[in-house]
């Protein structure tokens, strides 16, 4: 399965930005241009596709990632990836609940939109493929 992640949070604000800027555990920050941005998560990797080309990044070699601009940023950490989560359908009945979103993506769940709930509350929308 493929997951669209953080397609819907932040395609909208990927317009009025020029990078989206990726940060490693050591601290290395990569820009990346928002032109043609697409953003997965695919087998424990986080795939950033641009007019520019592909690249792939091992989540669990990542701190955070950011739109920079001159008003601010949005800030969306990506710790939380093995939490406990649960899947809720868009008219808000219950999926399932998972040990981690790597192991929702890996069960038989159907494609779909899906609204995530993290353990410590915060939620999402995704798409699973």
């Amino acid at each position: 399965m493929v997951i669209a992640t953080l397609a819907t949070c932040l395609g909208t604000r990927a317009a009025d930005e020029s990078a989206l800027v990726i940060v490693d555990n050591n601290g290395a920050e990569t820009s990346v241009s928002t032109q043609g941005l697409l953003v997965q998560v695919e087998n424990g990797s986080l795939v950033v596709e641009n007019t520019e080309g592909t690249r792939s990044y091992e989540l669990a070699s990542l701190q955070k990632m950011f739109f920079g601009s001159s008003t601010g940023t949005v800030d969306m950490t990506l710790t939380g990836v093995d939490t406990r989560v649960s899947l809720y359908y868009p008219s808000g009945v219950k999926a399932g609940e998972y040990d981690s979103l790597n192991a929702a993506r890996s069960s038989s769940v159907a494609p779909g939109l899906y609204i995530v709930k993290r353990a410590d509350g915060s939620t999402f929308k995704t798409v699973l493929k």
